[in-house]
């Protein structure tokens, strides 16, 4: 049986027909994870078409990961334009005996749902947060609050509407965005880190090497909320310290002229996009803390990405994050003076670093190893038998789609 899945991630398509993903997160090997209950997985998502073969990115298209391309589009002012193809194009796409798996938030899945809604079982993976990912510094838009609360107020409908929704958080996301009675509620993250990724051992020798990884295609991860703490404790330190801002995107050449601004520039380090993962696994191991003071969050693959490096992490009170640090290496969000006073705290403290160190190089473990493989898996069974369950009721009483 084939599993659609739509996305919100952007890939392009080269000359030659193969598929690229910028980041290496959603490259081919982890649409693969659908494989160990599909014979095929049907990806839907935007796909931008391009002459010259693309340069660091990675392959996402392999044996069972066919994609399904819609219109290109960014920004509100596109998606009107090719709104109908989309909706047209996803009708196609649905009107078949398939699983359907909406990977939410997600503007086109709406499309998706709406197709498919009264109708057939439809199954939700809910990976982030809307409302905080819309945010004004996260995402700024017009309409702003009104469109946050609009998308808030979707998901929560399409969360219970549908027949199973899986949730990256434990407890998160479902207090904002339950199931209704009856429908399957799971947890499981999307990041199933390979063994490699571990540490062999705590850190012992800290330096004050600063890291943070995202993307700067939005202001989700406010690296603007960082360079501001960075620039004030920095002030209050003798010795030197750095920052290495890894990740690329629109908004990087204004974090570069920020960090002008703010006198720093020296000591801050842009790598762009970091796509092998052997680079950002050496660049984690030249850090000695990651920091990660998000506007909106699921549970963030970077912190665990760093914490499985055995690096001590401070973030912010947001989306998962709380299910990965305790309170004493957290900070609200937008709150530059807290931020510059925590880092300044633990970074003055290597006893304390080598605690934060240990801790997290064994909760990045509970991200390893077969527990999330099991509890994806026994989600997708789910989802299949209840779409035969679907499809044998279409045939038995001479139902079309």
């Amino acid at each position: 049986m084939k599993i659609i899945v739509t996305c919100s991630t952007r890939f392009v398509r080269a000359a030659d027909g193969t598929f690229w993903s910028p980041s290496h997160t959603f490259g081919y090997n982890f649409w693969t994870r659908y494989l160990d209950v599909f014979e095929e997985v049907r990806l839907v998502s935007r796909i931008k078409d391009v002459k010259r073969y693309p340069e660091n990115m990675v392959r996402m298209d392999g044996p069972g990961v066919v994609p399904e391309p819609l219109p290109y589009y960014e920004g509100a002012v596109d998606y009107m334009k090719v709104a109908g193809k989309i909706n047209r194009r996803m009708g196609r796409i649905i009107n078949s005996n398939d699983v359907v798996l909406l990977r939410l938030p997600d503007l086109v899945s709406n499309h998706a749902w709406l197709r498919c809604r009264n109708r057939r079982p439809v199954f939700v993976e809910l990976v982030g947060d809307p409302y905080d990912g819309l945010s004004r510094k996260s995402q700024p838009i017009a309409g702003g609050l009104i469109v946050r609360n609009l998308y808030k107020w979707l998901t929560q409908l399409q969360c219970r509407d549908v027949d199973g929704v899986a949730y990256v958080t434990q407890e998160a996301l479902q207090i904002r965005y339950p199931t209704r009675s009856g429908a399957l509620s799971v947890h499981y993250s999307s990041i199933a880190l390979d063994d490699e990724w571990l540490a062999a051992t705590p850190r012992s020798s800290l330096r004050k090497n600063l890291v943070t990884v995202g993307s700067l295609e939005h202001m989700y991860k406010a690296v603007d909320i960082l360079l501001q703490a960075f620039a004030k404790f920095t002030e209050r330190l003798s010795n030197g310290v750095s920052l290495t801002v890894v990740g690329g995107g629109r908004h990087e050449k204004a974090m570069r002229s920020l960090a002008r601004k703010l006198g720093v520039a020296g000591k801050v380090r842009f790598t762009g996009h970091v796509h092998n993962k052997n680079d950002l696994r050496e660049i984690l191991d030249s850090a000695d803390l990651f920091v990660l003071p998000s506007r909106q969050e699921g549970v963030p693959r970077a912190m665990i990405e760093a914490m499985a490096r055995a690096l001590p992490c401070i973030g912010s009170t947001i989306g998962g994050i709380p299910e990965l640090l305790p309170a004493e290496d957290m900070v609200p969000p937008e709150d530059a003076t807290t931020l510059a006073d925590r880092i300044l705290e633990v970074l003055k403290n290597p006893v304390r670093m080598q605690n934060m160190s240990g801790r997290n190089l064994k909760k990045a473990a509970e991200y390893t190893g077969n527990v999330l493989a099991k509890r994806r898996g026994a989600f997708y069974t789910h989802a299949m038998e209840e779409t035969k369950k679907w499809q044998r009721a279409r045939k038995d009483y001479g139902v079309t789609f």
